[in-house]
């Protein structure tokens, strides 16, 4: 084999094989020439079909700073260029090559550019197909995964947001105890083994425990979370999530007994002489998580606890009561979510004294980002809003003309303004040229007055009547 056609073989792979060297998809690696390396500077590239590494600590002009597969194993191996040549021969003999060549023929798939493409649907409760997760997945191992919804003209790709699922959904309702595994691969291959063991995964695998799944857990008695190798602390964060919500759920943090890591339960069971027992012997050594026991330290920079408010209302007992089903935002958050609606908008508080004077709240949610869920809460009141009545809320951009004019509309007007982050409100809302006076106005009407008046120069004179405007919206102690 010549010189030429050694150098054009794939060095990352080579490097891998050989030396341990693994490099992410950009082809950069941590360097084996500087072992304190603690960002990856060292690349291996592709330049006009011959393969090349670069040691980036060095720079362009120094004797080391770049190769070939030559100049790699003679460094490595200390040992001069003809002898790493004549190795190099050895190594990659006719014989080598072919298995090389076979290797990866077995491993690519006939069309799509050597991609595999897998497809795993998700289902609603009905067993309606509400989107899929595609995966593909090429013969060095790399994966690319997106998710497509299903609408009125066929599937499309996510842009953005959506509404997670679990997998397997429509088979919830048939099961009390369920195991939640990384991905849509391991939760098929634990069902397939049909041992009365189900098993399902979150649409973001490791990553993220979206609080939208986690009411659809509720009716489970039991919960077993067992993720891939080198996952176990995502696993314990998720499940901590699902504690918090349901205290009096029996949750369940299980390993997969492999060291090498993203090894999973698929891996495991396929080793295995007797799958079935090998599964259940190793749910059967989850450990166990405490009533209420919160594995996340949360910080509260400084913020003390609140006690309940004392007032009897039934709609806000109701309210509160309904919520903590289903999310694990702090009592308190519901709380004033629902009072935000009994304020202004249901108009059912007042102050009696000298007279009867309606009261407009501005409430904010304050608490650290990610564990309060304070978005949550206002998301919430517009989802009540919008099915009770969508004309009591005011829409989150407006412009403050657009105000004036819809309160004058209206014979003494009741409304509810919601921002889901307080940010949005200093960048989007004030900080807008043409919003110039939208502070000022809503810090007037804050000190109710029985007739507002401002002149525009487009209407003339805008009147109001008693207005009452409250104000829901959150931010985090940063």
């Amino acid at each position: 084999m010549s010189l030429v056609d050694i150098k054009r073989e794939n060095l990352r792979r080579y490097a891998k094989e050989k030396y341990g060297i693994e490099c992410n998809r950009r082809g950069y690696a941590h360097c084996p020439f500087h072992p304190d390396d603690k960002n990856p500077s060292f690349q291996i590239h592709l330049y006009e079909g011959v393969w090349r590494w670069t040691d980036w600590h060095l720079k362009s002009g120094d004797s080391d700073f770049t190769g070939t597969i030559i100049d790699l194993k003679a460094r490595l191996e200390n040992i001069s260029v003809t002898e790493a040549i004549n190795k190099l021969k050895e190594e990659f003999c006719a014989q080598r090559i072919e298995e090389f060549k076979s290797k990866r023929q077995a491993k690519r798939k006939p069309e799509g550019g050597g991609w595999a493409r897998t497809e795993y649907f998700y289902k609603d409760a009905e067993g309606n197909e509400a989107c899929k997760k595609v995966k593909l997945k090429n013969y060095e191992e790399d994966k690319r995964f997106w998710i497509e919804v299903k609408t009125d003209k066929g599937w499309k790709k996510s842009e953005g947001d959506f509404n997670p699922i679990p997998y397997r959904l429509d088979e919830f309702k048939s099961h009390e105890k369920v195991l939640v595994v990384e991905g849509e691969k391991d939760s098929d291959t634990v069902n397939s083994l049909k041992a009365n063991i189900f098993a399902t995964s979150p649409p973001t695998g490791k990553g993220n425990w979206d609080d939208r799944l986690t009411p659809f857990f509720r009716h489970f008695k039991e919960v077993i979370f067992m993720y891939d190798v080198g996952a176990e602390e995502n696993a314990r964060e998720h499940a901590a999530k699902l504690q918090n919500a349901y205290p009096d759920m029996d949750i369940y943090v299980a390993k997969v007994p492999l060291k090498e890591e993203k090894k999973d339960i698929t891996d495991y069971l396929g080793q295995a002489e007797n799958p079935i027992e090998a599964l259940q012997s190793v749910l059967s050594n989850g450990e166990k998580l405490e009533s209420r026991q919160r594995i996340i330290e949360i910080p509260t920079r400084g913020i003390q606890p609140i006690p309940d408010l004392e007032i009897d209302n039934s709609f806000l007992n109701r309210w509160v009561e309904s919520l903590s089903q289903i999310t694990d935002a702090p009592r308190i958050f519901l709380q004033f979510s629902g009072i935000a609606l009994l304020s202004g908008v249901l108009n059912k508080f007042y102050f009696k004294f000298p007279r009867r004077t309606h009261l407009n709240l501005y409430i904010l949610l304050l608490a650290p980002s990610h564990y309060f869920r304070k978005s949550t809460c206002t998301q919430f009141v517009s989802d009540y809003l919008e099915e009770s009545n969508p004309n009591l809320g005011m829409p989150e951009l407006f412009t403050v003309e657009g105000l004036y004019k819809r309160l004058a509309e209206e014979e003494r007007p009741k409304k509810l303004v919601i921002w889901p982050e307080l940010m949005q409100l200093k960048e989007f809302q004030m900080g807008k040229e043409y919003n110039r006076g939208s502070a000022a106005f809503l810090t007037d009407i804050y000190d109710y007055k029985e007739r507002w008046r401002k002149w525009t120069v487009g209407d003339g004179e805008i009147i109001v009547e008693e207005p009452v405007i409250s104000i829901l919206t959150a931010g985090i102690t940063d």
